[in-house]
C-alpha cells in the first residue's frame, strides 16, 4: 500500500509539467518521420529473409 501512496504521490506532483506534442509537423518533420519508418520497414523486412534462411536450413537428416 505505501508504493501505490507514494505513486499518487509523484503523480500529484507532476501534474502541469506534461508536454504535448506539436499537432501539425512541418515539411521536413514529416519527410523525416516517413524515411525512418521506410528505413525501420526495410530491416525488418530484411531480417525475417535472414530468419527464415537460418531457421530453414536447421533441418536434421
Amino acid at each position: 500500500m505505501t508504493i501505490y501512496r507514494e505513486m499518487i504521490d509523484l503523480t500529484q506532483s507532476l501534474k502541469g509539467w506534461e508536454m504535448s506534442p506539436p499537432h501539425g509537423l512541418s515539411e521536413i518533420d514529416e519527410q523525416q518521420r516517413v524515411t525512418c519508418c521506410v528505413s525501420l520497414r526495410s530491416r525488418e523486412l530484411q531480417a525475417l529473409f535472414l530468419h527464415r534462411i537460418i531457421t530453414d536450413s536447421d533441418e536434421k537428416w
